[in-house]
C-alpha cells in the first residue's frame, strides 16, 4: 500500500491532479471510489478535490472532475 501512496503522492507532488491524470501517469488502475478511499484514510498527508468542467459552448458541468491533492506539511 505505501507504494501505492507513493505514487499518488509523485504524482501530485507540484499541484493537485484528477484521477484520470493519476491513472495516466502512474499506471494505478484504481477506480475514482478507491483513490477517494485512499485520499480519505490518509488526510493528513492527501485532500479531496474537484477540477472545473465545462461542456463545449463552456457551460460548467458539475460537480466536476475529481482529484487529489498534497496537504501542506
Amino acid at each position: 500500500m505505501s507504494s501505492t501512496l507513493d505514487l499518488m503522492a509523485a504524482a501530485v507532488e507540484h499541484k493537485p491532479h484528477s484521477f484520470q491524470f493519476i491513472r495516466k501517469s502512474t499506471g494505478l488502475t484504481m477506480t475514482d471510489e478507491e483513490f477517494r478511499a485512499i485520499a480519505r484514510k490518509n488526510s493528513e498527508r492527501f485532500k479531496l478535490v474537484r477540477f472545473l468542467k465545462r461542456d463545449d459552448e463552456g457551460a460548467r458541468i458539475g460537480p466536476g472532475r475529481p482529484g487529489v491533492g498534497l496537504r501542506k506539511s
